[in-house]
């Protein structure tokens, strides 16, 4: 697995994003290695993206009340409880394109990548409606404004999905969509 990230001719001090982009890679080549047995980036496929995620859950500091909790489906709890801290939607989807970049550029053929797996898509859809229709933010806020119900984080959720699947295809025309919708 390659950690080196120096180009020739490249600036001195990289860009805060490739400079965040290479300590994920870093992070992720570490994870790999510490499983038991040990994981070659060759041999990565998109379990191991996902075990790697639901591992970062563990260092979270948004609060998703579990069905049986007593305030599940709350924004503003009155008391602490016992229900798990999880990354934030935005963290992981940004962490995930971080990495998906990174594979391409340590020399991983965009056909394996890893992180450009459907069942990363899904999971990421899933953790957005979970933290969305049951969460709470780290500071109590209401995490999706003017979403009510189930039906509504799905339509939501639909149409930023399409804009974010027709800006990957084109990388243009749709930002503007995307930053309204997000």
């Amino acid at each position: 697995m390659k950690t080196i990230y120096s180009l020739p001719g490249a600036a001195a001090s990289p860009s805060r994003y490739e400079s965040q982009k290479r300590r994920d890679w870093n992070t992720f080549g570490q994870y790999l290695k510490n499983q038991r047995p040990p994981v070659a980036l060759s041999q990565c496929n998109c379990n191991h993206v996902l075990e790697f995620l639901r591992y970062l859950d563990q260092f979270g500091k948004t609060k998703v009340h579990l069905q049986g909790c007593m305030f599940y489906g709350q924004p503003e709890p009155p008391a602490p409880c016992t229900c798990p801290l999880r990354q934030a939607w935005g963290s992981l989807d940004a962490l995930i394109g971080r990495l998906r970049a990174a594979y391409e550029e340590n020399g991983g053929p965009p056909e394996t990548n890893p992180f450009a797996s459907s069942a990363i898509r899904v999971y990421l859809r899933e953790d957005l409606v979970e933290v969305h229709v049951v969460g709470e933010s780290r500071t109590g806020r209401k995490l999706l404004k003017g979403i009510v119900n189930i039906f509504e984080v799905a339509v939501y959720f639909f149409a930023v999905n399409c804009v974010y699947d027709a800006w990957y295809r084109h990388r243009d025309g749709a930002d503007d969509l995307l930053k309204y919708l997000l």
